[in-house]
């Protein structure tokens, strides 16, 4: 079972649908860029542990890691 953590499934969440609504190529590098690029909605979370409280970050980390694993697959999938 994957770590979730309700930041992490908003994020997920919101990205798969643009990924499932998406038609061109283009269009899905720039939600790549979007969701897990430098300044991505999933890096920014990871940036951002730090602020978080010791004991909820291995949780939030884990599944914004899980995450990207996922949309990355996801990515590929539609691409393909």
């Amino acid at each position: 079972m994957n770590p979730s953590h309700p930041r992490v499934d908003a994020i997920v969440a919101e990205a798969q649908a643009a990924i499932e609504a998406t038609e061109s190529s283009t269009d899905l590098e720039a939600l790549r860029v979007r969701y897990l690029g430098r300044q991505g909605a999933l890096t920014q979370l990871l940036r951002a542990l730090g602020a978080l409280p010791a004991e909820e970050r291995p949780l939030v980390g884990a599944a914004a890691n899980a995450a990207k694993r996922v949309l990355e697959e996801t990515l590929d999938t539609r691409l393909a």
